[in-house]
């Protein structure tokens, strides 16, 4: 039978219902990655803008497309209902005019689906290659970062790509845009999309899973659908033109009858059930791992980082992340990539000074590393070389001047808590920047939105801050105190034997008579400002000398990292403990004078020693025209009152009060939705689920069970309980008729229950006579 026009119009139908639900899966997912891709690389105001054209255009398509299979459905109904085109109807062609009519549509459809696959590479190409473009240009600007530039080309390119795909593809989408969007998901990632903890990786990795699953069964399902569907056309149309007597074989029709809503909600229940249990395990996971290995993730990290500075410490590189300073150089890069960007912003009384951020302990071939337990190569206990767990304390106390989306919580930094509070420093990181927390030496608690805060044995905190949320520092009067471990003390002081030659005959010089380790850093400190020079100019140093050593030597101009670095071997050189610090001094004003900024022109190197005396931490600050200083006291304030330093270069501030508003707007991530439900509904919702699916078994058994045998068994389990109160429980293998002998035994050596356990033996007889009967017993009176 050839297809009636009433079956075409079901179909066309069919088609209008999948494109209206169409329109919320794929616009939704597209939606989300320009959000992810915007807040990533702050392109919101081009991303969004993009996708609200794309579905603008959309609606067009999907409009105009609608309104032409209506005409479509009308002409259908036309040729059934009009008795001059109607089948067997014509004049003499009783089919001519529906096939006129119908040729000329598939005529039409067969141009614009010709057109669409003509134009979708190379329109989709401009528009990708467009934006792509667009970003480059904005990379070339500044300063170039080659990684950053490509990964930011990269991630846009996927999505402008993906967005047209979509607006050629509305109703069933392209398999391109679940590749294109993996990639834009692993750019913005590389980019610092995600949250660094753990647990917000694994949520983010866990979402992105879920929505690429969704996706897939959504645009794979209709494009092989649709596909098989022209196969079978084209078969049949060929067995048409073949034989016109043979009925070509038509697709089964939509069954009539609807599923089961029932199984269908239970299909959902199992669903969520499934995603509860994942998410219990994810949460799991990701306790483990920041419970069992973190040392392992921090010296990966470290040595990551090392390797990367090693490979561009000599190329152009840009500055948008924290200065990190382990190679020698990469500062100095730092510093020159871009002067200006903002590395963060700080809100007290006055200047902050010198906020660190890294510490290094272990120096080799020009690069700083970091000693833990798993790289150590001694013989002794490795136990204080671990992270280091700070309780939460309490809930923060001072008062913000920004905004947090979470609540403030406050742990101790300092192994010692002691010392008078000297003022509080609230710290506004740049998020794309990175995850470091900045904290001065003398910061004795810290207020953050925190999970298990960890340090390293250099007070460093590595992990468990939101560094998108501003933090609170204490500054107190005294550094830190601490009693030096034998295994920390023979790692700050350990110098590469190769340079121990040229660095003694310097110490002996420099540090004779001096005794104290503060006399002898003070001595170092003169040392340098009498005999060196500051300068950022790069100086070759031949490839078979040390860095360090050609320094010393030759005395060339140089900038901070050589003269902490030099510092910290010549202290441990003379029996000082010290370590290679990098950070941030913080000294310039804003505009508005509300806060201080902290570019990457301030990026820094400098020393901290210990004193055995004291037992306590002190600066160093070795370098030429530098002197060390965190808050100031008011004496101190009033003294350099006339003569405070001003800032390289008096620049804009590059966040306006539109910045300020949309970061505050978009600072608050899916991510931390996403784990903030996982950490407090996940075992809720797994207990409820549990019993849901429970009670649904249970209806279900009974619903497909007898009423009788529902009714029967409910009586017999009532009686079971009345006998359990005399002792008499029935075994799962026992009879009925066993069990009324056993009742009535029981019954015997009882005069007393005599009657009552008689009239209940009587009764199992009953029950299991009625039962084989198929008939419902009759329910046992009291007893």
């Amino acid at each position: 039978m050839i297809e009636k026009p009433m079956h075409r119009r079901r179909a066309v139908l069919s088609n209008i219902r999948e494109a209206s639900g169409a329109r919320w899966l794929l616009p939704g997912l597209l939606t989300v990655e320009a959000f992810f891709v915007g807040s990533t690389f702050n392109t919101l105001a081009a991303t969004i803008p993009a996708i609200i054209c794309a579905i603008l255009l959309v609606g067009l398509l999907l409009q105009w497309s609608s309104g032409a299979l209506r005409a479509e459905i009308t002409q259908f109904r036309d040729e059934r209902t009009n008795p001059l085109v109607g089948p067997g109807k014509g004049p003499s062609d009783p089919d001519f005019a529906a096939q006129v009519k119908a040729s000329q549509q598939q005529a039409r459809w067969r141009l614009l689906r010709w057109l669409r696959s003509a134009s979708l590479l190379p329109l989709s190409l401009i528009v990708a290659s467009c934006g792509a473009m667009f970003r480059i240009s904005h990379h070339l600007q500044g300063n170039l970062n080659p990684m950053a530039m490509f990964v930011d080309m990269i991630a846009h390119f996927s999505f402008l790509f993906s967005s047209m795909l979509w607006v050629y593809y509305p109703r069933r989408g392209h398999p391109a845009m679940l590749w294109f969007g993996l990639i834009l998901v692993l750019m913005s990632v590389t980019a610092g999309g995600v949250s660094h903890t753990i647990n917000g990786q694994l949520v983010a990795a866990l979402a992105t899973i879920i929505g690429f699953s969704f996706a897939s069964d959504y645009i794979l399902g209709r494009w092989y659908s649709d596909r098989a569907r022209r196969q079978r056309a084209k078969r049949a149309s060929k067995l048409k033109v073949l034989n016109r007597n043979v009925t070509p074989t038509q697709p089964l029709p939509e069954s009539s009858v609807s599923i089961d809503s029932e199984k269908g909600r239970s299909g959902l229940v199992y669903s969520i059930l499934a995603l509860s249990i994942l998410l219990m395990a994810t949460s799991a996971a990701g306790h483990l791992v920041a419970s069992v290995v973190p040392s392992v993730r921090l010296e990966f990290l470290d040595r990551l980082s090392q390797s990367l500075e090693a490979v561009t410490s000599n190329s152009i590189i840009g500055s948008s992340r924290y200065v990190r300073g382990s190679r020698l150089g990469s500062i100095r890069q730092h510093m020159l990539g871009d002067p200006s960007e903002v590395a963060l912003r700080a809100f007290a009384e006055n200047s902050p000074g010198y906020l660190r951020g890294t510490a290094f302990d272990q120096y080799r071939d020009g690069g700083w590393g970091v000693v833990n337990d798993r790289n150590y190569a001694g013989t002794r206990e490795t136990s204080p070389l671990l992270l280091r767990q700070m309780e939460i304390e309490g809930s923060g106390q001072t008062a913000l001047n920004g905004r947090s989306t979470f609540p403030l919580q406050r742990f101790y930094l300092r192994k010692n808590p002691e010392g008078d509070l000297l003022g509080t420093i609230e710290v506004h990181n740049v998020p794309e920047k990175g995850t470091l927390v900045f904290t001065s030496l003398s910061t004795n608690w810290v207020e953050a939105v925190s999970y298990q805060a960890a340090a390293t044995h250099h007070d460093v905190i590595v992990k468990g801050v939101d560094t998108r949320n501003p933090y609170v520092l204490s500054v107190n009067t005294e550094t830190p105190r601490e009693q030096l471990e034998p295994i920390r003390k023979e790692i700050l002081l350990q110098v590469p034997p190769r340079l121990k030659q040229h660095l003694n005959p310097i110490v002996a010089d420099v540090c004779e008579g001096r005794l104290t380790a503060r006399s002898k850093a003070r001595a170092l400190e003169d040392y340098f400002e009498r005999g060196f020079s500051y300068s950022l100019r790069e100086t070759a140093v031949p490839s078979e000398i040390d860095p360090v050593v050609h320094f010393l030597k030759s005395k060339h101009p140089a900038h901070c990292e050589y003269f902490a670095t030099a510092a910290t071997l010549l202290l441990r050189s003379a029996g000082v403990p010290a370590r290679y610090v990098t950070g941030y001094v913080v000294k310039e004003h804003s505009e508005d004078d509300s806060y201080w900024l902290g570019r990457n022109r301030d990026a820094h190197a400098w020393v901290e020693a210990y004193d055995d005396i004291s037992e306590r931490w002190f600066p160093v600050e070795p370098t030429v025209g530098r002197t060390y200083h965190t808050l100031l006291t008011a004496d101190e304030i009033a003294e350099q009152a006339e003569g405070r330093e001003a800032g390289f270069l008096d620049l804009e501030d590059d966040r306006t009060v539109l910045g300020r508003i949309l970061g505050w707007l978009f600072s608050f991530r899916t991510a931390d939705s996403l784990t903030l439900i996982f950490r407090v509904a996940q075992l809720p919702l797994f207990c409820m689920l549990l019993v849901l699916l429970w009670v649904r078994h249970r209806q279900k058994q009974r619903a497909n069970e007898d009423s009788n045998e529902v009714q029967s068994r409910q009586m017999l389990q009532r009686v079971d309980r009345r006998m359990k109160r005399f002792s008499l429980v029935r075994a799962p293998n026992e009879t009925l008729h066993q069990f009324a002998k056993r009742v009535e035994a029981a019954a015997r050596r009882s005069a007393e229950l005599e009657p009552q356990l008689r009239r209940v033996a009587d009764w199992y007889r009953s029950f299991a006579e009625a039962r084989y009967r198929g008939k419902l017993p009759e329910p046992l009176a009291e007893v």
